[in-house]
This record gives structure tokens, sequence and C-alpha cells, in this order.
């Protein structure tokens, strides 16, 4: 195996939890029409476990009423036997977390990952201000960790977000008791050395937190920023 050459030596990379986003990231290239069934949902989740992914992410359940609920749902009661923890993706708003807690209830593990866009582009397109932003990231994280899951925050298109800002976001998260903090470079803008200058930004700040990445690969970089990111002991998941 080639080693990065940011990488000094791969046979001393930390250990790092694997979260496979397939289920989600991918199926939303689909047309509506195109989505799996419930069962197609299971046996890729069955496959994806026996490669030793630690986490699966879903599609949100924005809606009870949607298709994707009922797969969601059935996944979380079905995959009791399997190591693997199935994750839901719900945007940061109540009812998109309560359907997911919904969704989750009788889950093996109840772990939640709710997100919000943080860049200027994205804020700009918002209805409400960045101090109810920053207010709605707590009530969110203490509305999923009030009901007993594990949650995780994103800021979405965190790389094109003001420094400042960005420090601020996740500091509300975790004051809301977010376990995982997540760092998505959402629109492949960074390279791995400002990927680096980032992450490593973020954990001065934010020393104890579990970090994690989110890297995608159009610019044909996701693998070496993740694994330059654990490498450098910065995170402890890869998605």
């Amino acid at each position: 195996m080639e080693v990065l050459p940011w990488i000094k030596d791969d046979s001393k990379l930390p250990w790092v939890i694997l979260w496979d986003v397939t289920q989600r990231d991918w199926l939303q290239s689909l047309p509506w029409w195109n989505y799996w069934q419930k069962n197609e949902r299971w046996v890729l989740a069955g496959k994806q476990a026996e490669l030793w992914i630690h986490h699966l992410e879903l599609w949100f359940p924005a809606m009870i009423n949607d298709p994707e609920y009922d797969a969601v749902k059935h996944t979380a009661d079905s995959i009791w036997e399997m190591d693997s923890v199935v994750f839901w993706l719900a945007r940061l708003v109540e009812s998109d977390v309560s359907n997911a807690i919904s969704a989750i209830q009788w889950a093996k593990h109840k772990w939640i990952h709710t997100f919000v866009g943080t860049s200027k582009e994205h804020l700009s397109t918002f209805s409400f201000s960045t101090d109810e932003m920053l207010q709605n990231i707590i009530s969110r994280v203490e509305q999923i960790r009030n009901a007993w899951c594990i949650a995780q925050f994103s800021a979405e298109d965190a790389t094109r977000t003001d420094l400042d800002l960005l420090v601020e976001v996740y500091e509300k998260a975790l004051k809301a008791w977010a376990q995982i903090l997540n760092i998505p470079d959402t629109l492949w803008y960074y390279d791995v050395e400002q990927y680096l200058k980032l992450l490593q930004h973020l954990k001065e700040n934010f020393p104890y937190a579990i970090m994690s990445v989110h890297t995608h690969n159009d610019k044909a970089q996701a693998e070496q920023n993740a694994l330059v990111a654990a490498s450098n002991w910065f995170v402890q998941k890869i998605e």
C-alpha cells in the first residue's frame, strides 16, 4: 500500500469509526419513484455490516407518511442482530427530529445526526437570523438528548463558513451535550493542507470533543483528506 505523503507511517494509523452514507447520500441522486424498497434497504444494510462498517446513515424521514419513514423504521427494528449502528439524518427542524426519534424508538442503538448549513451561501437563503440558528442548534440537540439518543451535529458546508461563526456553532452544539461534532467539506472546497489547518483550529478550541469528517470525492481527494485527518489524530470518525 502506498503511503500518502502526509502520513509518515500507515501502520500507526489510529483506530477510527467508519460511517457509510451510501443509503442516504447516494439515494439523494435517485428520482423519487426509484427509491429502494424496505427489503432492499435491509439487504444492503446487512452487506454493509458484513464489511465491518460501524455506522450506517439512512435517509432522513422528514414526514411520517413518507415511504422512507417506513423503510428507515423497518431497518431500525430489524438490525438488532448486527453490530452496526444505524444513524438517522434530521434537518435542524423540530418536526424532523421528532420523526427521527419516533422512527428509532425501538432501535438497538438510538443515534441521530442533525445538521444546518452555516456558510454565508446557506445563511442567505434562510428565513431566520444567525442568532435564531444558534439557539435552534441548542434546542434540537437538547431535543435529541432528552429522548435518550446519541446526538451528532454537523455544520453543513463547514469549509466555506466564517471561522469564528463555525467555532460558535460547534460551541452551542457542545453546550447542549452533542457527543460528536462533524466537519463536512460539503462542496469539495478544501485541499488537504487547508482541511488540516481547519481541523487543527477546531481541535485546539475543542480538545476533548469527538470529531468526525465528511469528505466528498468530486476532486478525487476524499480518501486522502479523511486519512490525513485521522492520521494526525484530529478525528475519531470518517464518513
